[in-house]
């Protein structure tokens, strides 16, 4: 009799904590979706605003777009991208230096994505 009341007590106990390491996983997989889906659209955000500047040259609507993209691209990036977003700042448009900070800005972008979808 007490073997089937410790295999019950087991069984629950069991029972209890795959429900609560089932529970955790879940919500560590919506926050990694939750996540991606905002630094997607911040990003998309952002490299849209600046397409339009580029465009249509610089306007007041144009940069009000950017800075509203900047500040949420802020808010979810990884330090390496707001590092290279900051230095993006520090070059001239059209330059060498300017083409070669993008591209690192555009690989941050694609690995802060990639580690969301994880």
């Amino acid at each position: 009799m007490e073997q089937v009341v410790t295999i019950v007590g087991a069984l629950g106990i069991g029972s209890l904590i795959t429900v609560l390491v089932q529970s955790w996983l879940s919500g560590r997989s919506q926050d990694a979706k939750q996540l991606f889906a905002e630094r997607k659209e911040a990003y998309s955000g952002l490299l849209k605003a600046w397409h339009d500047q580029m465009s249509s040259g610089p306007t007041n609507k144009t940069q009000s777009e950017i800075g509203y993209w900047w500040f949420r691209t802020e808010l979810v990036a990884s330090k390496q991208l707001i590092i290279a977003l900051e230095e993006m700042l520090e070059t001239d448009p059209g330059t060498d230096r300017r083409d070669a900070t993008l591209s690192i800005v555009k690989a941050e972008m694609r690995t802060d994505l990639m580690q969301g979808r994880k």
